[in-house]
């Protein structure tokens, strides 16, 4: 083996192998290396690229930065950006999980305006066959769609920024399903998106608030099950589904690590695990992109 395959060799590949592998579990983290355009007096930072389910941070510097606002193409709302610092301020952003066209945003300055495409890349993702019954399918769909219809007034609240610090990873276990795999639940009906992590770990372990925040909403559903929602600002909620006990009330300011719940099985779900999904304006976005991060 040594004659035929130097040592020296061995060795540089498995640097490159293991260095693919970093690479990969920084893949959130790099895609995000921003562009820069210049707008008068100002610099914008943005994301040289971005796919469905990524929320992104735009980045203004300069004089006149606090009177910017924003608008998306995909959004109605228009967004005053947030102060940093003198002169320094931003706007959160993020992409619908089912976008496959490019988007643009519309900077609305005092005297000006100006339109800036942002180029999207869809990536191929094999469909995961679930196998469930039509009659489960339309019975669940018809459940999810009640959920919404409720949820949607939650996530159209706009408070103040209630984070600092790095989001935190809210509970232990193994990741046993990761975000935005495309779904069909039984042959010729439309795909879904899982819109959040799958943690898998024993029924009472302990679910943390992901970060500083309001609890927004807390109930008992069909399909998420025992569920809590907590308000970030900005229009930025953490969810947590599945819980065998909630340990907190609409209303209750949380800290960030504080104990709220416990992981179960309740509502669609085969065994104890947690659900652990952000929404930025009703939107399920990438867990990653604010895990062990402060965005901005």
């Amino acid at each position: 083996m040594s004659d035929k395959y130097p040592s020296s060799l061995i060795y540089f590949l498995f640097i490159l192998i293991l260095g693919n592998s970093f690479a990969r579990t920084l893949e959130p983290n790099l895609k995000s290396n921003p562009k820069t355009l210049m707008w008068g007096t100002l610099q914008m930072s943005y994301p040289a690229a971005l796919e469905p389910g990524d929320a992104f941070t735009l980045h203004f510097v300069g004089r006149g930065a606090s009177k910017v606002r924003v608008k998306f193409s995909d959004e109605t709302e228009v967004f005053k950006t947030q102060t940093l610092s003198d002169h320094e301020t931003f706007v959160l952003g993020r992409v619908p999980l089912e976008a496959t066209l490019a988007t643009s945003l519309e900077l609305i300055g005092q005297y000006s305006r100006q339109t800036v495409p942002l180029p999207l890349e869809v990536p191929q993702k094999e469909v995961q066959p679930l196998g469930f019954s039509k009659e489960y399918f339309l019975d669940l769909n018809k459940n999810r769609a009640a959920e919404n219809i409720i949820l949607d007034k939650v996530f159209s609240a706009r408070s103040p920024r209630a984070w600092t610090e790095p989001f935190l990873r809210s509970s232990k276990g193994r990741k046993a399903s990761g975000f935005g795999i495309p779904r069909m639940y039984t042959p010729g009906t439309p795909i879904s998106f899982h819109t959040g992590i799958d943690f898998s770990t024993p029924a009472g372990t302990p679910i943390y608030a992901s970060n500083a925040g309001k609890v927004a909403f807390v109930r008992a559903f069909k399909v998420r099950g025992n569920m809590t929602a907590i308000d970030h600002g900005l229009g930025l909620f953490s969810l947590y589904f599945h819980q065998s006990k909630i340990l907190v009330k609409e209303g209750d300011t949380v800290q960030r690590g504080q104990k709220i719940g416990e992981v179960g099985t309740t509502g669609l779900s085969t065994a104890p695990h947690l659900h652990l999904e952000f929404r930025l304006r009703g939107v399920p976005v990438q867990p990653l992109e604010f895990l062990g991060r402060v965005l901005p």
